[in-house]
């Protein structure tokens, strides 16, 4: 037995988590991908490689500073007839995407497996300067031996695993299909022992969108090593003439907890509906400006994707006024009636209304007490500029102004 090394933290160099995909891939990490079968994790996958192949941008537009070599490890899909045309349509760069033993490819090597082939999995890595690893499934990839549902017999399988993730700086994602047994939480739907789960650092939950169901849903399940991302939104698309890709579409609201609730069950989640309320107490008083109730409800919490949501949950509707050229929309609930910008210098004249009674004739006396109101008011509007701006001097006064010019 080698002798154990002892430090006290004092004696250790501290360091900071290195990420691939902030905050929902590390490098140096295990992190896992759960979803059911035909959900599209590979696609995922595929795309995701594809984005580190080409130096970004990620999913959630965020830029790489360089390009990333990724290695596939699939134990499914054919790599000719399946995964090279994936690659293709998510446009990546396949010289920086690699295969170990890949079905369909002709190797005669023994197909990869844990933790008998590390070392193999380590000289790859090092190689072709590997910066993302996915494992799928990750069942495929352990002997009988290695029993999924005991927790320890799990954990012995893949300390060596997260040993090399760390040794590399590699990030390593396992994917598995979920347990039929159903539950509200994320972290107890993967299937096999709560050790795995327990193993990994970040964990990715991917499912069927529950209200729209062509759309797909990437949400993270769990994180030891920052805080919990938001969930995205995609589609997967037709792409002539080499299959199908990957539309990224925002981000949503719906948590991984969310998405295990069956479609018939499924709710709004507590975001939308705590938006809902704040905007109906916002717009109680009235219309608002959008860039208003965005610039509000981003103080209150919620993100511009939510409003618009919460916008549409809650009945409100959105007008856009447009004077002299310019066009501001605000949003209202039904009933009220969006305020009108008052005139101002440089706006068109009002049309003239036909049915307006004929301007009365002054005389003498009326013309003087109406002289007299335009210079009053001229001299309170020049008080309030000399308040506001001190030394400034209007370019005449009331009185210079009218006295004798009167148009009428």
């Amino acid at each position: 037995m080698s002798k154990p090394t002892v430090l006290t933290f004092d004696q250790i160099q501290p360091a900071h988590v290195s990420w691939l995909w902030e905050p929902y891939l590390a490098r140096g990490k295990l992190a896992i991908l759960d979803g059911d079968p035909g959900t599209g994790k590979s696609f995922f996958v595929c795309d995701l490689a594809a984005r580190l192949s080409r130096g970004g941008p990620l999913p959630d537009g965020k830029a790489l500073p360089r390009p990333i070599a990724s290695l596939l490890l699939n134990a499914e899909d054919n790599v000719q007839d399946t995964v090279w045309h994936r690659l293709e349509a998510a446009g990546a760069d396949k010289a920086k995407v690699v295969s170990l033993n890949g079905l369909g490819a002709g190797y005669d090597t023994p197909f990869t497996q844990f933790p008998r082939d590390l070392d193999v999995l380590y000289t790859v890595i090092r190689q072709h300067n590997i910066g993302f690893v996915s494992i799928d499934p990750m069942m495929a990839f352990f002997p009988p031996e290695v029993q999924a549902n005991n927790d320890q017999c799990i954990r012995q399988a893949l300390t060596p695993l997260a040993d090399l993730a760390a040794q590399t700086g590699a990030c390593v994602m396992l994917t598995r299909h979920l347990n039929k047994a159903g539950g509200p939480r994320a972290i107890y739907r993967g299937s096999g022992s709560i050790g795995i789960i327990g193993a990994i650092r970040t964990g990715l939950f991917l499912a069927v969108h529950p209200e729209e169901r062509d759309k797909r849903l990437l949400a993270m399940s769990k994180t030891n090593i920052g805080v919990m991302g938001p969930s995205l939104e995609f589609r997967l698309k037709e792409v002539e003439p080499v299959g199908t890709a990957v539309e990224w579409l925002g981000e949503s609201d719906y948590s991984a907890n969310d998405l295990c609730a069956p479609p018939r069950e499924a709710k709004p989640p507590r975001a939308r509906e705590e938006a809902v309320a704040w905007l109906h107490e916002f717009l109680a008083g009235g219309p608002k400006k959008a860039t208003e109730v965005f610039e509000a409800g981003k103080q209150a919490g919620h993100s511009a994707r939510t409003l618009e949501r919460a916008k549409e949950a809650a009945g409100a509707v959105s007008e856009k006024v447009s004077r002299a050229g310019r066009s501001e929309w605000y949003w209202a609930i039904p009933g009220q009636k969006t305020p009108e910008r008052p005139w101002r210098p440089g706006d068109p004249l009002p049309e003239f209304n036909p049915d307006l009674p004929p301007l009365p004739i002054l005389d003498d006396e009326e013309r003087e007490a109406v002289r007299g109101s335009i210079r009053a008011k001229l001299d309170e509007w020049r008080a309030e500029d000399e308040k506001r701006s001190p030394g400034y001097r209007g370019p005449v006064s009331g009185k210079e102004r009218f006295d004798g010019k009167v148009p009428f």
